[in-house]
Formats: structure tokens, C-alpha cells, sequence
């Protein structure tokens, strides 16, 4: 709970100061780091034998994982902003 708590904050400084900084550079390096850790618990939670009902609240997990290493790789900028959309809509759910 405490490395979710801290993806919730973390996530809340990104979207309130997007500041070309050497501590917002290290927040989206930290941002990265938790939201990989917790799909990596999920994976291994889902894999323990998980109820198939609960399993579907993992879609939206997975969804916002795989626009969150696109935009790793591709970058938040304007072309890319519909992607980051998905990635925070998704995350929320």
C-alpha cells in the first residue's frame, strides 16, 4: 500500500508541475520505477490464484502499463498526448 501511495503522489506532482527540471526529470524516472513495481506485484498476485472477477480489474492495469512504456519510449510530447490520456484514464480506473 505504502509503494501506491507513493505512485499516487508521485503522479500528482507530475500532472500539477511540469517544470523542465532536474527533480521533475527524477520524479518520471521514480514514476517509471513504481508503476513497473506494482505491475510486476500484480503479475505475481494474478498468477497466485485469483478469483477470474478480480482479474478483469487488472485490464485497465495492463492498459495503462503498456501506454505508460510507450510513452517511455516515445515521449509525452504533442503527437503523443492522446496516449498519455489513455495512460492516465486507465490508470485510474
Amino acid at each position: 500500500m505504502l509503494g501506491l501511495g507513493l505512485l499516487l503522489l508521485n503522479s500528482a506532482y507530475l500532472a500539477a508541475f511540469a517544470t523542465p527540471s532536474l527533480f521533475y526529470v527524477a520524479n518520471v524516472v521514480l514514476h517509471v520505477a513504481l508503476g513497473t513495481t506494482l505491475i510486476l506485484v500484480s503479475a505475481w498476485l494474478a498468477r497466485r490464484g485469483v478469483p477470474k472477477r478480480v482479474l478483469l480489474s487488472f485490464v485497465p492495469l495492463v492498459i495503462a502499463a503498456a501506454s505508460g512504456l510507450v510513452l517511455v519510449m516515445v515521449g509525452t510530447t504533442r503527437p503523443h498526448r492522446w496516449l498519455l490520456g489513455v495512460h492516465v484514464v486507465t490508470a485510474m480506473l
